[in-house]
């Protein structure tokens, strides 16, 4: 429906190259009946009259547009990309923020008080359970482990003296050599020191463990936090109140 306008576009430049031809043809024609004293003064004017119908006829020839033809200049044909299209499977990729929660923490505390010697970890790396994480000064709890060895060697060697005497007063009050109170004044001591015995050993026991808690081990694997000491740093058991876990609190409603 739109065709008839690039017809009528083509056509109004050469109306108006028409129009122009006739107007100087008409100026040409009333130079042509001017009388001859005045044709001799004006001869530059009619020679100018007589180029300006091919000066004009020579714009109006570059305002026409070119024809279309076998000689017009024809546009580069463009290039275009084409490629086959086939189902394939792409992978879709979503990325969320989120926060993530552990499933078990454990607080890792002092059990002797002493001097923290080393930091064995660094701040936020994984660790695994039983990993040394400080090293705390062991030479106290050394030295009640020796006092209480050398207890029980005390001890030891007292049952075994209080043994010999009252299997010797035992042969002595059969035959009447010694009174019977005597006989059984040896037979306590030999349980008193029996009993002194048992609590040596008692006593080297929770030394032992003592000196092993020097080595503060990773409870847990995972992955650690912040310090809460550094190296020359007193460590301290906790009491039992600030070792209670934390009471659990009501749910937030939204």
């Amino acid at each position: 429906m739109n065709a008839p306008r690039p017809f009528a576009m083509m056509r109004r430049p050469a109306l108006r190259c028409a129009g122009v031809i006739l107007s100087a043809i008409a100026a040409a024609i009333a130079a042509s009946v001017i009388s001859p004293v005045a044709r001799r003064a004006g001869a530059r004017v009619g020679l100018l009259a007589g180029l300006a119908p091919a000066l004009l006829l020579g714009a109006c020839r570059r305002n026409d547009p070119p024809s279309v033809g076998a000689g017009a200049h024809e546009p580069p044909t463009p290039t275009v990309t084409v490629a086959p299209a086939r189902p394939a499977r792409l992978p879709v990729t979503v990325e969320l923020q989120g926060r993530v929660n552990p499933v078990r923490v454990a607080q890792v505390r002092a059990r002797v008080d002493a001097i923290v010697l080393k930091r064995e970890f660094r701040e936020g790396a994984d660790v695994r359970e039983g990993q040394r994480l400080f090293k705390i000064d062991p030479a106290p709890c050394q030295a009640n482990l020796e006092s209480a060895q050398a207890s029980l060697l005390r001890a030891e060697a007292n049952v075994r003296a209080q043994e010999l005497q009252a299997g010797r007063y035992q042969e002595l009050v059969a035959s009447n050599a010694v009174s019977r109170q005597d006989y059984d004044n040896a037979i306590a001591s030999q349980g008193q020191a029996s009993a002194d015995v048992a609590s040596g050993r008692a006593s080297v026991r929770p030394a032992r463990i003592n000196l092993g808690y020097t080595d503060v081990a990773a409870p847990i694997t995972g992955r650690v936090g912040i310090a809460a000491v550094t190296e020359g740093a007193c460590a301290r058991t906790c009491p039992p109140a600030a070792c209670r876990p934390p009471a659990p609190t009501a749910p937030a409603s939204t």
